[in-house]
This record gives structure tokens, C-alpha cells and sequence, in this order.
């Protein structure tokens, strides 16, 4: 709905995939601290007059580790997922500050 929304694509990560049965905590974690590695390569090259945006779509054990392995204002304590629900984050000096928390309303 909000690639339909916007026009903008939709790119499949294969690195937002939820952990892998076989997969090592490790491993899982280096995945998840990959995709930030980028947004900051992206956004640190960005000469556009509106910031860069980045939609991440992933499972739950993943948004937790992303808690864990990336630079961030936030405690584990704040993070107590609803279904359905988002974390806005600006990128600043490295760090990933919260801004807006909610939950997306069910469809119909």
C-alpha cells in the first residue's frame, strides 16, 4: 500500500529476513548492522535539498537485534512491539534518534 501510495518501489532485502534456524546470534547480528552500515553510507552521500527516507519492513527478532547492534537513543526497555506497529528514527551524528512511535489502524 505505500509503494501504491507514493510510486516509489519496492526492493527486497533478503538481509531483513528473520533469523534463520541455523543461523548463529552472531552472524544474525553482523546482517542486521550491514543494513545500517548502508543507510549511513547512502545518507552520508545524499546532496538532495530533503533528507534521504528508508522504509524497513522486517520481523521481530530482527527490529530487536537492530536495538541492540545499532548506535540508537533508545533502552531495550522502550521496545514492546504491537502488531502492525512502527519507530520512526532520524539519522544523527550516527546515532539513531526516535522520533514518532504508533501502531498502523487494521485495514476496512
Amino acid at each position: 500500500p505505500l509503494s501504491e501510495t507514493t510510486g516509489l518501489p519496492v526492493t527486497i532485502d533478503s538481509r531483513l529476513d528473520e533469523r534463520h534456524q541455523n543461523e548463529q546470534v552472531s552472524e544474525f547480528n553482523r546482517r542486521v548492522l550491514a543494513v545500517f552500515h548502508d543507510i549511513q553510507a547512502i545518507g552520508a552521500k545524499y546532496t538532495g535539498t530533503a533528507e534521504p527516507c528508508f522504509v524497513l519492513c522486517s520481523h521481530l527478532d530482527w527490529i530487536e537485534a537492530a536495538t541492540l547492534v545499532w548506535p540508537t537513543d533508545l533502552t531495550y526497555d522502550y521496545f514492546a512491539w504491537a502488531t502492525a506497529e512502527y519507530q520512526v528514527f532520524k539519522l544523527q551524528d550516527g546515532l539513531c534518534v526516535a522520533t514518532v512511535r504508533g501502531t498502523v489502524p487494521p485495514r476496512g
